[in-house]
């Protein structure tokens, strides 16, 4: 195990990664052994000191906090350049971790476990709601689910970050992007803005997207729109979960929520009516099916962390060496009488006298030789120097010019996109028509560019020799090629050529280089998404009506390259069935899409379809 020290604490093993750092498992250096997580603040905030300030102050006023809904801080420290806290630990994980799981699972979140969690989340919420550093803090990442199915809050340290000078960087816009309008000018934060904030996380648990959409202007109210009327491949919300994410995510509206307990009441009423009302119980089966046996590997490894020796990871004190006694000072020896030179040398000086001699002029030989060498191989360095020069020039206009054709791309990928939306959202055949020509066009131009880079970054054979025309910017400049008419150019030297250093590609780039027609790519990953053709009802098979069998049935399925569906499976519904399941995989393998596209290329995916059935008219 690759652990080690950071203040009085033995780094176990990475737990997760948050916007802000990284979070580990962790044991004390001395005393009891127990487990707990370190959160290690990245070097944005610990090097503002406006942002530290703030950071640390929240740290004070959480080590006071003691509730059962959050996980307690026990500690925080600064050391070594290193700004980190540690907090309680339990097995699980955080709501974050959670949702992407459920994305590469394609198994979203039911509407009854997303109205549960968003209710514990806000039980929490009013449990801790005097204490203000917990204002402005919720997102997926400041909640944790335990393999129980509890739900803890995180409460983290990063409250009026927005007011800091770090509000524009990458870290704090990915934290705060879905800010109301008004808090993101810098005002601090409020109660009554905990209300917008439990609304995001309700609409990503039942829309599957963020509320707002990056790289695309922010119009909240399309946005619920669009929830209203079904994102994606996905149905619209029924009336009363968009009731409540009207109310919460419209500040501005006469009906909006002013307080934690009005909008307490409404999810109440929902989870009583008995329509969404799933226990605790539900969502350690949803957490288990996620992460299968890791509860107990977890629980196996934890023990053996507790059992390590932490002697070795002890700071080993300085050992002290005795002072010497003072020497006293050496004798002087004694003088030779003089002779007055009249005594000859003796033979012993006479050889010490031919060594000394012999050894100058053979280090002057070697000085000698070694000034040739360097003379004659100044030549050659100056060449070698030269020609790094001159590679190093290109390959900063190389770096320049696919920066430039990364921009270029992204904006004809982005500008692509809209058409598709606009031809998609098209009602008139003239709008259509005008629309779906916009989108020949754009992916024209989209296909020209791609080319583009695919020539410029196109690597040269490994064996080619140097070309008489001009070389490719990609390339180094050959030997010789700076010669003049006349000159007899210098051969090369037979040395295996420097491989150029890896240019830095654009995020399509590798995709382009490994996504080919026909390939299969995770429906997170596409471009362009599939969208429903012709939307087939399943039968509600008679036994199950006899049987009073209502509930959700999702069904996984795989689509191909031209929107056909070629598997379909059941991964949830209730149980037993009596025939639901067969209803359902017959609809979904009836049910056509559009293509999924990768790069402007058809590529096959997978989605979860959702049928609902209800004896209710």
């Amino acid at each position: 195990m690759d652990m080690k020290v950071l203040g009085s604490c033995i780094l176990l093993e990475e737990f997760s990664e948050t916007a802000f750092g990284k979070i580990f498992k962790a044991i004390p250096l001395k005393g009891d052994p127990k487990i707990f997580l370190v959160h290690t603040l990245n070097e944005e905030i610990r090097k503002d000191p406006q942002t530290a300030t703030v950071v640390k102050a929240c740290f004070e006023k959480w080590k006071r906090i003691k509730d059962i809904n959050t996980l307690n801080l026990t500690d925080w420290q600064e050391k070594d350049g290193q700004l980190f806290y540690a907090f309680e630990y339990e097995r699980g994980r955080l709501l974050s971790n959670l949702l992407a799981e459920c994305a590469r699972e394609c198994l979203p979140l039911a509407f009854d476990q997303a109205v549960y969690l968003a209710s514990r989340i806000l039980e929490g919420l009013l449990s801790v709601k005097n204490e203000d550093f917990f204002y402005g803090n919720l997102t997926t990442e400041q909640i944790f689910v335990t393999f129980e199915g509890e739900v803890r809050l995180l409460p983290g340290a990063f409250r009026d970050l927005h007011s800091t000078p770090l509000k524009h960087s990458t870290t704090v816009e990915r934290f705060t992007r879905s800010y109301p309008p008004d808090l993101r000018e810098g005002r601090p934060v409020k109660p009554r803005d905990q209300v917008y904030f439990l609304g995001l996380i309700m609409f990503e648990f039942l829309c599957r997207e963020t509320f707002e959409v990056p790289g695309q202007p922010f119009d909240p109210k399309a946005r619920l729109d669009e929830a209203r009327k079904g994102i994606g491949m996905g149905e619209g919300l029924p009336a009363n979960l968009m009731r409540i994410l009207d109310r919460s995510l419209n500040p501005a509206s006469e009906g909006a929520y002013r307080d934690l307990e009005s909008m307490k009441a409404d999810l109440d009423e929902l989870v009583n009516s008995g329509e969404y009302s799933p226990s605790t119980f539900n969502t350690a089966f949803l957490i288990h099916t996620l992460y299968r046996d890791q509860d107990e590997k977890e629980a196996e490894k934890d023990e053996q962390f507790l059992k390590i020796e932490r002697k070795p990871f002890e700071p080993k004190p300085e050992k002290k060496l005795p002072r010497p006694p003072a020497q006293p000072p050496p004798a002087e020896p004694e003088s030779p009488p003089s002779t007055f030179g009249l005594e000859t040398e003796t033979e012993p000086e006479s050889r010490k006298r031919l060594f000394i001699g012999i050894g100058a002029v053979a280090a002057v030989i070697v000085i000698a030789v070694i000034g040739w060498l360097i003379f004659s191989g100044g030549a050659d360095k100056e060449k070698e120097q030269k020609a790094r020069e001159e590679e190093t020039q290109k390959m900063k206009a190389l770096e320049e010019q696919n920066r430039q054709l990364k921009e270029q791309l992204d904006r004809l990928q982005s500008e692509t996109r809209q058409k598709e939306e606009q031809v998609a959202q098209a009602k008139t055949p003239e709008e259509k028509a005008a629309a779906q020509k916009a989108l020949d066009e754009a992916k024209k131009k989209l296909d020209e560019a791609q080319k583009v880079v695919q020539d410029v970054k196109k690597p040269a054979a490994p064996e080619a020799k140097p070309a008489v025309t001009a070389p490719s910017p990609a390339l180094v400049q050959p030997a010789g090629a700076n010669s003049q008419p006349g000159e007899k150019a210098e051969e090369p030297e037979k040395k295996p050529e420097p491989q150029p250093e890896a240019q830095p590609a654009s995020p399509e780039q590798p995709s382009q280089q490994a996504v080919k027609q026909g390939d299969f790519v995770d429906y997170v990953s596409l471009d362009v998404r599939p969208q429903q053709v012709n939307k087939v009802e399943p039968d509600y098979p008679p036994l199950a009506r006899q049987n009073k069998v209502e509930g959700r049935v999702y069904v996984k399925v795989e689509i191909d390259e031209n929107g056909g569906v070629t598997s379909a499976e059941v991964v949830r519904g209730p149980n037993p069935d009596h025939g639901l399941f067969d209803s359902c995989v017959a609809a979904a393998k009836k049910t056509k899409f559009s293509p999924g596209m990768k790069n402007n290329l058809r590529v096959k995916t997978n989605y979860t379809l959702n049928y609902a059935f209800t004896l209710k008219k």
